[in-house]
């Protein structure tokens, strides 16, 4: 039974880097259905730095897609805090809490002030 659990966790994988290795061909298919963020205004950020010249559209995809990713979590960790100190509304206070409790949001410590 464990071997059929496995077998299936490893075809699931290997679908999955199938998927992402296609990126190419289905390029925008796969923007339009995945992404919630507007991939101009992501690629107009991004040529924001006076080091980018050019940018492909798979970096803008990636950037935008990480970037949700990292707003997923610092929202369900923020949430999360918010919860256990039995508040009904998530505040600032909540995510000074995170950035202060949570090792992967030191990098933002410094650049945030909303005290």
């Amino acid at each position: 039974m464990e071997a059929e659990t496995a077998t299936d966790n490893t075809t699931n994988s290997i679908n999955e880097v199938s998927e992402i290795s296609n990126v190419d061909e289905n390029y925008e298919e796969i923007s339009q259905h995945h992404i919630r963020l507007p991939l101009a205004r992501v690629k107009s950020i991004i040529k924001c730095d006076a080091d980018v010249h050019n940018t492909t559209s798979e970096a803008v995809y990636l950037t935008a897609k990480s970037t949700e990713l990292f707003i997923n979590m610092l929202t369900k960790d923020v949430l999360s805090i918010a919860q256990r100190d039995s508040k009904k509304v998530v505040g600032i206070k909540d995510f000074n809490s995170a950035l202060q409790t949570i090792r992967a949001y030191e990098f933002l410590e410094d650049s945030l002030d909303w005290d």
